[in-house]
């Protein structure tokens, strides 16, 4: 969870979030307004200029703005794999009822064993 931003510690060149919903903004300059207030100059990611003026109320609302990305490609390529496999036994029944088993292998009653037997997939 973000911490509160207090408004002297936003500087030009600030990433903030909490000024505009949504969105992640740039500080292009601040001017004060006394102590409890500041008005801020910033561009938002699409690059629209615009200013607003902040108080102390709304320093609950202001935090810094993460670094990085919302999405990475850094989780372990096994998990995928095996989430990518799931994924696809879930919608195999669209195409095929029988996908994602004779793919796998077939499963058959073997009685003279007493027992499952599987049969590995030769194609």
């Amino acid at each position: 969870m973000p911490t509160m931003l207090k408004l002297e510690a936003i500087t030009k060149d600030s990433t903030l979030t909490g000024i505009e919903p949504g969105q992640v903004v740039r500080v292009v300059t601040t001017e004060a307004v006394g102590d409890n207030a500041l008005t801020v100059y910033y561009k938002t990611a699409d690059g629209r200029l615009l200013e607003r003026m902040l108080f102390r109320t709304d320093e609950a609302t202001l935090a810094l703005a993460e670094a990085g990305r919302p999405w990475a490609f850094d989780a372990p390529g096994a998990a995928f794999k095996l989430a990518a496999e799931a994924y696809r036994i879930t919608l195999a029944h669209l195409f095929d009822p029988m996908m994602a088993v004779h793919r796998q292998g077939a499963v058959r009653d073997d009685s003279r064993s007493n027992g499952v037997t599987l049969i590995p997939f030769m194609g």
